[in-house]
């Protein structure tokens, strides 16, 4: 494996590593697809994206050899899986997991008690499967195997993915990397095997505080996130940790109590936010319930109307199909979530657009979508806090105590506070819809690397998985 800085904090006499996450800046196609180039729209600044792609991922060893893979690190899932044996659509040659070459790689059977898949599934003599589905329309599939996996300095043996075959339009290696490493809770692991995840089995070996923290970087520096493995690195955020409640068996999931638009409040109540709230790694746009989203659109167009690219009625505008400008975002208002327990996240407009870079010059991208409307996903109404949120902070999951801790990643610009008593309001704004172009929305990755080259990916746009079938290995990820 190649020689690469890691870091090692320690919290009393246990280790944790802090791995730097490496992040790519947004690129995009043009519509007829060729790539550095961009069709223009009936402006100059006004670029038809076909997709855009934002990396998180860290490079791991795999097998006896070593193998040095990337894997975009997802937390909306919780599986590892990459490319194996006579996999076609490779990033590189060498870019796969080689099942025969590793001496120490064995086979998971469908007779073996561990492989507990649905009746008729699986037959005697053959590979105990695994699917895995995510909310982009792609996935993949293969069997499941036992081998050794290293991430920075940490070693230990166990069952992931070894894909097979890979379906939808967005390959892990048309993403710049190799397959997938799902950081979240082990329930949704290869389904009803509820496997211990790659970072479950590294924080029971090495006895490590069962923390993880992580800030994926801010949009244009590449090596400015980390990943934190059993230990709280305070100089990765500005001020005090925030806490609010965390519920980790599955997602990372969180409890929303209000959102305001600057001073307007757009959704009061966690039953506004939709049936859950998950913070996912792999998601690059922050997904809200239809209803909300079309409240800050209303915000947005009515009280901040002097601002470029806000009338939804106009056909150049923010809100349109796939639609990035070159603009000035550093006027647009500050939007503040409030978390269960008083826990205020403000996410500035340099976060929650998107930054996508063509010859040169920056073009920024609306980071908010509905979740349940206008799309071709039509999820159920829920909302995902994807990159456009989570760049703005340094983020720890506490699942010892089932706590989330936030704050401001350093790099995050200072924003004004909202006014006190703002969320304790009754009168919110109308949830009713405006006449909007609704988004396509547009395929996306974001990637993060540890320490120890372990970019972290960001599945291209996807959201959350589903919670698994009983007695079936196919997993629904994001």
């Amino acid at each position: 494996m190649r020689s690469v800085a890691i870091l090692i904090s320690l919290l009393g006499a246990v280790c944790g590593i802090e791995v730097a996450l490496k992040r790519t800046t947004g690129y995009v196609v043009a519509s007829d697809g060729a790539m550095g180039t961009v069709k223009m729209g009936v402006r100059r600044n006004e670029v038809p994206l076909m997709m855009i792609d934002v990396l998180t991922y860290c490079e791991i060893a795999i097998g006896s050899e070593g193998r040095v893979l990337r894997v975009m690190v997802d937390s909306g899932s919780s599986t590892l899986a990459v490319p194996g044996d006579g996999f076609s659509g490779l990033r590189c040659p060498t870019c796969f997991y080689s099942k025969l070459g590793s001496l120490t790689s064995t086979t998971l059977q469908c007779s073996d008690s561990t492989c507990n898949v649905q009746a008729g599934s699986c037959t005697a003599g053959a590979e105990c499967p695994f699917e895995v589905r995510y909310a982009d329309l792609t996935g993949e599939k293969g069997s499941i195997v036992n081998d050794s996996v290293q991430l920075g300095p940490y070693r230990t043996y166990m069952f992931f993915g070894n894909i097979k075959e890979a379906y939808g339009p967005n390959s892990f290696s048309n993403l710049g990397v190799d397959g997938i490493l799902g950081i979240g809770g082990k329930y949704l692991n290869f389904g009803a095997m509820h496997e211990p995840t790659l970072l479950d089995s590294i924080i029971t070996k090495y006895k490590l505080p069962n923390i993880i923290g992580i800030s994926v970087g801010l949009q244009g520096l590449e090596d400015s996130g980390t990943l934190t493995i059993g230990s709280i690195s305070s100089n990765r955020y500005k001020g005090t940790l925030q806490w609010t409640p965390l519920q980790s068996e599955y997602y990372y999931m969180v409890h929303p109590q209000c959102l305001s638009v600057g001073n307007t409040v757009v959704a009061m109540g966690e039953s506004a936010f939709g049936y859950m709230t998950i913070v996912d790694s792999g998601t690059t746009y922050t997904f809200l319930p239809y209803t909300v989203y079309s409240a800050i659109v209303k915000v947005l167009s009515e009280e901040y109307s002097h601002l470029p690219y806000v009338n939804p009625n106009s056909r150049q505008n923010i809100f349109n199909t796939g639609t990035c400008f070159t603009m000035n975002i550093m006027k647009f208002p500050v939007l503040h979530f409030t978390f269960a327990g008083g826990v205020v996240a403000s996410v500035p407009p340099e976060n929650y657009f998107i930054l996508a870079m063509q010859n040169g010059i920056k073009y920024y991208c609306f980071g908010i979508a509905p979740s349940d409307k206008g799309n071709e996903f039509a999820l159920r109404s829920q909302t995902i806090l994807g990159d456009s949120f989570m760049s703005a902070f340094h983020i720890v999951f506490n699942r010892e105590n089932s706590s989330m801790g936030i704050a401001p990643a350093p790099t995050t610009p200072s924003t004004p506070t909202i006014d006190a008593g703002v969320c304790a309001l009754s009168d919110t704004l109308p949830l009713s819809s405006p006449s909007v172009s609704l988004p396509f929305i547009i395929g996306i990755s974001i990637a993060s690397s540890l320490i120890y080259k372990c970019l972290m990916r960001r599945p291209h746009h996807r959201m959350p998985p589903l919670a698994p079938h009983a007695g079936s290995h196919k997993t629904y990820g994001t």
